[in-house]
């Protein structure tokens, strides 16, 4: 099918359905003068960016093809919480560098020109402004505005009345503090007036969808809840639809200029950043594609040049990445830097690093006190809006919970119910901030919840804790929410006897894991196996201890939960080693060996 222009298409679908909605994407501002990038424009100038300033990653084309399974807003916002400092946000700059630009084009002119004509609601996932500087209409572009817009349009008695301006579902470049650049604001659902706004849209109008990838988390599932048609007018099918009409917004060639506007704004911006600032942006695309070890030498050079909370939460990760958790809870142990206490965001970190080396005491002290001081911090400001801090204050307190039932799950059954009342309590302590804050999802709670009531011996109850996370997580978490949630089930379900059903529910978590090349999953699924096959009572907490703790030999032991026996190290690291050839027999079956775990990791620590 050959491809039509916008006008076209457009015209065609007015004529049969009348009014329409319209979401425009990031692709109607690619064509020129505008010449502004769209994800795919994005990823080949950051490659090509970070080669120039570090030949050690590789060619271009390795590190592309690694970026490119990373969302743009993932790289944005490990940018973003490296970089920040003192309120300063040198991301926003990139952003303005990007996105900025005063020449609309046709599309522009067309989409903006029907509103109010063939077009009832005009929106937009894009930061630019060009639609409104095209057609001289307003920025509706926060949570206030669309409240009122919306409030304003219903209470109008025209027929079909919809909304004077543009939309801008993430945000605009005119409030670059609130913009939907990150991963933590595009991860979650839509909340509040853009969810009302988007019910609305569904209920009323045919919406028009105008080239949008459809990858945002937050903005799909409202598209496919039932309502009104959706008719795509893309260059492919992403997501489910009435109609379908392949269009051509911008001349063949015309992405080539894209990544060029793209690569020149990189680079100025990369020219702008301190040189400490520089060797955290190559540590972090060393992270992303698999050269850890660049990673941890470009993080010690910035921490040569200025010791910075950033600098030393992107060694840590650094050194999570190569399986030195030790290394990476000594990076962060400083109760402060040059004056200055440790960011609660550093505090949780350190803390997860902890559980993950098995110091789980350790890791409930640091995550009580990353709560206190994330609820610090959101009530001080420090240039960062309190929606942005509460996911990190929610993870805070149902990591916490997570800790407590791991270490309830290893005492003595006498000793054990004193433990579960406290991780209830951490669970209720979560749920409270959820529940003040629109912007968190749940359903991380849920499989703690359900491994409360495995330990409670109310099997029932936690197997329909584990149902719900897998069904409200799938939006949200993919595949991974369906091989955590099968972890849990199967456990549960071979605790009620029903080991069938269990054996069905761990063989399709399985195969979702090798699907998805993930050894650490796989892992988690054969060690859960083990218990609940040999007959043990094997609770959801084995499940959560064996996934999260990725470098099973580095701990003496596995305490397994409603049981006082133990598996040796050995057994462990066989275990280990036979998950990882049943997820892909071409794995390193150790990322470092089984002898250099056992070294001694500190002269990796930072200087």
């Amino acid at each position: 099918m050959d491809a039509v222009d916008l006008p076209t298409a457009f015209e065609d679908v007015v004529a049969r359905y009348g009014k329409v909605a319209v979401l425009a994407g990031s692709a109607i501002s690619l064509a020129a003068p505008s010449g502004l990038p769209t994800v795919e424009a994005f990823h080949p100038a950051v490659a090509a960016c970070a080669v120039e300033a570090d030949g050690s990653l590789g060619t271009v084309d390795e590190v592309l093809d690694s970026l490119t399974k990373r969302p743009f807003e993932l790289l944005m916002e490990t940018l973003r919480r490296f970089l920040v400092e003192d309120g300063r946000d040198p991301v926003a700059a990139l952003l303005d560098l990007l996105f900025s630009s005063s020449h609309s084009n046709a599309n522009h002119l067309f989409l903006s020109g029907g509103v109010g004509a063939g077009i009832a609601v005009l929106m937009t996932t894009n930061f630019d402004t060009l639609l409104e500087q095209a057609g001289g209409l307003p920025a509706v572009d926060d949570e206030d505005k669309i409240r009122v817009a919306v409030a304003a349009a219903r209470r109008s008695t025209g027929v079909n009345t919809g909304v004077e301006g543009v939309i801008h579902l993430h945000g605009s470049l005119q409030d670059l503090a609130r913009v939907a650049a990150f991963q933590r604001r595009v991860g979650r659902p839509l909340a509040g007036s853009r969810e009302e706004l988007l019910e609305w849209v569904r209920a009323t109008w045919p919406l028009v969808v105008v080239g949008y990838s459809g990858r945002d988390r937050d903005i799909l599932p409202a598209l496919e809840k039932s309502g009104r048609e959706v008719i795509l007018l893309n260059r492919s099918r992403r997501f489910r639809c009435t109609e379908f009409k392949e269009i051509s917004l911008s001349p063949v060639g015309e992405r080539d200029i894209a990544v060029r506007n793209a690569s020149k704004a990189v680079r100025r911006w990369m020219a702008s950043l301190s040189p400490d600032q520089r060797d955290l942006v190559v540590a972090i695309i060393a992270d992303m594609t698999g050269r850890h070890q660049l990673a941890v030498e470009r993080c010690r050079s910035a921490i040569g040049h200025r010791d910075t909370p950033g600098a030393r939460l992107c060694l840590a990760g650094a050194f999570g990445s190569i399986g030195f958790p030790r290394a990476a809870v000594h990076t962060l142990e400083v109760d402060g830097l040059d004056g200055r206490p440790l960011p609660g965001e550093a505090i949780a970190n350190r803390a997860f690093y902890r559980r993950n080396a098995g110091d789980f005491e350790g890791a409930a002290r640091d995550f009580t006190a990353a709560c206190v001081a994330l609820e610090a911090e959101m009530a001080g400001g420090l240039g960062v809006p309190p929606a942005d801090k509460a996911p990190e204050l929610f993870d805070a307190w149902w990591h916490a919970a997570e800790v407590a039932v791991l270490a309830a799950s290893g005492k003595r059954r006498d000793e054990r119910r004193q433990a579960i009342d406290h991780a209830a309590a951490l669970v209720a302590s979560a749920e409270a901030v959820a529940q003040r804050y629109s912007s968190i999802v749940e359903v991380f709670i849920y499989f703690v919840k359900g491994d409360l009531r495995m330990l409670e011996g109310r099997c029932v109850e936690a197997l329909a804790e584990y149902r719900r996370f897998q069904e409200d997580s799938r939006p949200w978490i993919g595949e991974g929410g369906r091989i955590v949630s099968a972890q849990r089930e199967s456990a549960a379900l071979a605790t009620l006897g029903r080991r069938r059903e269990a054996w069905g529910v761990w063989w399709r978590g399985l195969q979702a894991a090798r699907s998805a090349r993930s050894r650490v999953q796989a892992e988690a699924l054969i060690a859960d196996s083990i218990g609940a096959w040999a007959g043990l009572p094997a609770a959801a907490a084995e499940g959560a201890f064996v996934h999260q703790v990725q470098y099973l030999a580095t701990l003496p032991s596995l305490v397994l939960p409603c049981t006082r026996w133990r598996l040796p190290t050995w057994w462990l690291f066989l275990m280990r080693r036979g998950a990882a050839r049943l997820v892909s027999p071409g794995i390193e079956t150790a990322k470092l060996g089984w002898m250099r775990i056992r070294r001694d990791p500190t002269n990796l620590a930072p200087p």
